[in-house]
């Protein structure tokens, strides 16, 4: 017996080339299709801005915030990899 040969096997490829990003770059392409928006007139709860679209349907009891007070609230999560 020879060990570290194929046995006339073809080599299985676990993942299209296609999903992957080019190489060097660990992350995943993933084309996920734009979410649906809905359409309505909110404020912000931090600032008082005006609000006419969101990517969710909002529970009444939570207060929604725009798009500069959300990333200002937003806890800062550490990064994997290094750019």
């Amino acid at each position: 017996m020879i060990l570290g040969k194929s046995k006339g096997k073809p080599k299985k490829d676990f993942a299209p080339k296609e999903d992957f990003a080019p190489k060097g770059d660990f992350a995943p392409r993933r084309d996920f299709p734009p979410r649906e928006m809905v359409k309505g007139s909110w404020k912000c709860s931090d600032c008082g801005t005006e609000i006419t679209e969101l990517p969710f349907e909002p529970a009444p009891d939570r207060p929604i915030y725009c798009r500069e007070c959300w990333q200002k609230r937003r806890v800062e999560r550490p990064r994997r990899f290094e750019r």
